[in-house]
């Protein structure tokens, strides 16, 4: 065997010991039914969701890392932050008449430890700032964080 160079794959081991590598954790394996459904989802978003994803993606909510029709046992959820493990529901025509199975739903995802926040169609579209501040809230976040770079000695209030 060639030395490459690398400490270590190249350094001695005492007699009896054993290197451990460490794994990133992997999700298992999706069921193929649920990871095309969840695909098919994401291509063909309403557009409430669309308005909700563009404020939620690229951590620009709160530095919150969602994902969008994510899978969770045996559901597609609209959107999920696994950090604040919390879920976002996006209500509209296809929620109509299924009140026990969302509520059925929402059980599920709380005994696993998740907070479900569930917003309207309507909501979105007419108060888009009112939901992201209900998600952060719903968060743990603070909604009006400090300033990053505050004006030094008070400048800027007018004393």
């Amino acid at each position: 065997m060639r030395a490459t160079g690398n400490p270590v794959y190249n350094s001695a081991m005492p007699a009896g010991k054993s290197r451990t590598i460490v794994t990133k954790k992997r999700r298992p394996p999706l069921p193929t039914d649920l990871k095309e459904r969840s695909r098919d989802l994401r291509r063909n978003t309403t557009v409430p969701e669309q308005k909700l994803w563009a404020i939620l993606r690229s951590r620009q909510l709160a530095g919150l890392k969602f994902r969008r029709q994510a899978v969770i046992g045996s559901f597609i959820v609209d959107f999920y932050c696994e950090a604040a493990k919390l879920v976002v529901e996006v209500d509209g025509e296809s929620h109509v008449g299924r009140c026990e199975a969302d509520e059925q739903r929402a059980a599920y995802l709380t005994q696993r430890g998740l907070r479900v926040v569930r917003v309207t169609n309507d909501d979105v579209l007419r108060d888009i700032d009112a939901v992201a501040m209900a998600v952060v809230q719903a968060a743990g976040k603070d909604p009006h964080p400090p300033h990053p770079n505050p004006l030094p000695g008070g400048e800027g209030t007018g004393a």
